[in-house]
């Protein structure tokens, strides 16, 4: 069904890869129906959802294959945003993207094909008019540019797109209030039509709300429209109680992931905070253990494994929130450090699905959730024993990762970094009390695949550029 709908034998033979391929990625952890067959359908009544679904399979494949020369990016970010833009400055904002778009002769065919595709998308969401008619279509469409930017490594692009895409659910929670009080003043149901399109939102959404924590983990501290105060002022509150009970796997990432958003956001460093935070937490365990405890033998264990990961983290940030106020309590958390590493390292360790992993590999595993990469660093940024360090450092040195705009090698780099600055200081005679490296800022270069890490130690920053 997939490639019935692409006459061309290039389309059907990327949407063929794409499932394939693509969402086997795209459900590591979690089986996913959006990607399964919210996106498909759509795309039979999209050309603009199909062409990017395509150029997403093309980059992918290329993504597969180490050995290929570098292709050049897609200036996705502004070109995606041209439909919004005032009618008399699209035709000039229009051109010059194609202006930016690399010359036809100076790129590989596969990679020309992406290009084309992607461009064809862009045109598309261009033809459909006005918006805020179809912001749905341009929800989806953003969904599947993040991809292709993480895919490519294009780390600022992919969190521009985030950044736009709150923009349309803010837009599309008020259509939709408006829409709720003009049914009520008529006593109308909602359609059918309505109805599904009001599916394929909220799995948007969901998605969007999992790329939140990634983007703010990464670059929240320098940002404040991605930080962790902000999009959770924008977030829905958890909605746990002691009688919350989780249908599914997804049900229960769904709910960590938003209470996730609360508790690593400067709410959790007040009293109030940690004590609505620890409650939601034990009321979600409750349910999750009620869910594994009913249905264990039906459900991934990787996915198991990466939520009692995230579920462990998420208690040990809750007792030290603020690493500078609450350094000396750091080290009594080692043995929970510890179990979060062993986590980590059962996760990597599971098979998920059809994928065929090969840690040894040049091209890392890619997929879009919120694994153990952000965890793995903020191990070695709290906690100072020796041992629980290196076996941190190891699973992102022996697990080739992209967990979206989260790289291993890039954050195995830093971590590395974060080591080395520490015994230096206590090489340099600070034995009694070691320097501890207390914040550490990204600052993503808008032209280059480039980022400036600055280091807190002591009240000194040191700086560090890496390139990918």
């Amino acid at each position: 069904m997939a490639t019935s709908y692409a006459s061309d034998p290039l389309e059907a033979r990327s949407l063929m890869f794409f499932v394939e391929r693509t969402i086997t990625q795209f459900q590591t952890f979690f089986p996913d129906d959006f990607w399964n067959s919210h996106v498909l359908q759509f795309a039979l009544s999209q050309d603009s959802i199909r062409h990017a679904l395509i150029s997403l399979a093309a980059h992918h494949e290329r993504y597969l294959r180490p050995d290929t020369p570098h292709a050049p990016s897609t200036k996705t970010m502004a070109a995606f945003a041209l439909p919004f833009l005032p009618p008399e400055q699209r035709a000039a904002a229009h051109a010059q993207a194609i202006a930016d778009s690399p010359p036809p002769d100076d790129v590989p065919t596969d990679t020309a094909f992406a290009l084309k595709q992607h461009n064809l998308a862009i045109t598309a969401l261009l033809a459909g008019g006005d918006p805020s008619k179809s912001i749905h279509v341009h929800l989806v469409s953003c969904l599947i540019f993040i991809c292709i930017q993480a895919l490519q490594g294009e780390l600022l692009s992919a969190i521009n797109l985030f950044k736009h895409g709150l923009g349309l659910i803010k837009a599309l929670y008020r259509q939709q209030n408006d829409a709720e009080a003009i049914g009520a003043t008529l006593g109308a149901p909602p359609s059918a039509g309505s109805t599904g399109i009001e599916s394929i939102a909220s799995a948007v959404v969901a998605f969007l709300s999992r790329f939140a924590v990634q983007v703010a983990l990464l670059a929240g501290d320098m940002d404040p429209q991605i930080s962790m105060t902000y999009l959770s002022g924008i977030s829905k509150r958890p909605t746990l109680s002691p009688v919350t009970k989780f249908h599914s796997l997804v049900d229960a990432r769904e709910s960590i992931l938003n209470l996730a958003i609360l508790i690593l956001s400067n709410y959790s460093r007040t009293a109030e905070g940690r004590s609505y935070g620890t409650t939601r937490l034990e009321w979600w365990t409750q349910a999750y253990d009620a869910l594994v405890a009913d249905q264990g033998d039906k459900l991934p264990k990787r996915g198991i494994a990466l939520l009692e990961l995230h579920c462990t983290y998420l208690h040990t940030h809750l007792k030290v929130p603020d690493v500078v106020a609450g350094e000396n309590m750091l080290d009594c958390l080692t043995d929970e450090y510890s179990n979060i590493v062993t986590l980590a390292e059962q996760v990597v360790k599971l098979q998920g699905g059809k994928i065929e992993r090969n840690p040894r590999s040049a091209v890392p595993e890619f997929h879009m959730d919120l694994g153990v990469i952000p965890v793995m660093f903020s191990i070695v940024l709290r906690c100072r024993d020796q041992t629980v360090r290196r076996r941190a450092l190891n699973v992102l040195r022996n697990n080739r990762l992209q967990e979206g705009i989260w790289d291993s090698s890039l954050t195995l780099q830093a971590s590395e970094r974060i080591v080395m600055l520490e015994e230096s200081s206590i090489a340099a005679g600070a034995q009694l009390s070691p320097s501890r490296v207390t914040s550490v800022q990204v600052v993503l270069d808008a032209e280059q695949k480039e980022a400036t890490l600055q280091y807190g130690l002591e009240g000194h920053t040191f700086e560090e550029v890496l390139n990918w």
